[in-house]
């Protein structure tokens, strides 16, 4: 763990250089500096959402602010040691899923030398934070720590909106261990749990920053449309409606409604059959689906299924 860390502050040294020595050539993804830029207004006292395309909670742009009073690389570093912890968490997962404490530390060993999760945290993407949330969600399920699991799905949420699709899942999975009253209660508990979360985490987002944090952070993901740097199959579809200011009927069925449709569709199919699979290798499916429907698709995406094949397939 202490070596992938050290090889991750490396490469996070050698990026900045590259952004100081190279301009305009950029190792640090664009988003970071959006989150850098939102936190400079929190700091001046503003609304993160004065920056144009700031499209997270508060939160992210609140810690961010240490990029200002620390250093440029603060939120980085940071970003890298959730992906360190997301080695420690698929240790812990795979032993507790296989029994077998090899297999859990070849994958702990295997994330701290993936140049795919170096690359994306180190550019200062914020998604290791989201994924090492959705194992430690996942861990807490296989214990059966049900009111630890809720609360961390529920602040995902909040924090990055796409786990709401394990939350049926999840659900399913507490009853069916045994369908009676007990499980029940377990369920409803879980989902009362998950949803205060969430809606508490939402509601203090409101108060502090008011309507443009419903229009940026939640509602806008239900509309967004980006043919740019966009690996979904949709996106050529994306790009020629975006030009035409009028597009056609069938265009607009093929860009937003039918992969929609699908999506929900799968999402909910997999989810119904909880019982005949691992819950890791439903997580997985069901990850899979939203990625591959999205109407959008950049490198991040990849990240939020990576985690859960070790999880799922850990002889593979």
């Amino acid at each position: 763990l202490a070596a992938g860390f050290i090889l991750r502050l490396a490469v996070i040294l050698a990026g900045d250089f590259i952004d100081q020595a190279f301009y305009p050539v950029q190792f640090t993804d664009i988003d970071y500096r959006v989150y850098s830029e939102a936190a400079e207004y929190i700091l001046q006292g503003s609304s993160p959402y004065e920056r144009q395309t700031y499209r997270y909670p508060p939160v992210l742009s609140a810690i961010l602010a240490g990029n200002f009073v620390c250093h440029r690389i603060f939120g980085k570093v940071l970003f890298a040691l959730f992906d360190i912890l997301i080695a420690y968490e698929l240790e812990r997962v795979v032993r507790i899923s296989c029994q077998r404490e090899d297999l859990s530390l070849m994958w702990m060993r295997i994330w701290c030398a993936n140049p795919i999760a170096i690359y994306i945290s180190c550019r200062g993407s914020v998604d290791s934070v989201s994924s090492w949330l959705v194992l430690y969600t996942l861990r807490n399920m296989l214990l059966d720590h049900f009111d630890c699991a809720a609360v961390a799905l529920g602040f995902v949420v909040y924090f990055r909106m796409y786990p709401i699709i394990y939350a049926p899942l999840l659900a399913i999975h507490i009853l069916s261990k045994t369908w009676d009253r007990e499980s029940l209660v377990k369920a409803v508990r879980f989902g009362a749990l998950l949803t205060l979360t969430a809606l508490m985490c939402g509601l203090v987002s409101f108060y502090v920053c008011g309507k443009p944090y419903l229009d940026h952070a939640l509602l806008y993901h239900f509309s967004r449309r980006d043919h740019r740097h966009n690996f979904s199959p949709m996106f050529y579809l994306t790009y020629l409606e975006s030009i035409d200011p009028q597009p056609d009927s069938w265009t607009q069925l093929l860009t937003r409604k039918a992969p929609a449709i699908c999506q929900c569709v799968l999402l909910a199919a997999v989810t119904c059959k909880v019982g005949t699979l691992s819950l890791a290798k439903s997580m997985l499916i069901l990850t899979l689906i939203f990625v591959a429907f999205n109407s959008v698709i950049t490198g991040q995406y990849f990240l939020w299924y990576l985690i859960l094949f070790p999880v799922a397939f850990p002889n593979i």
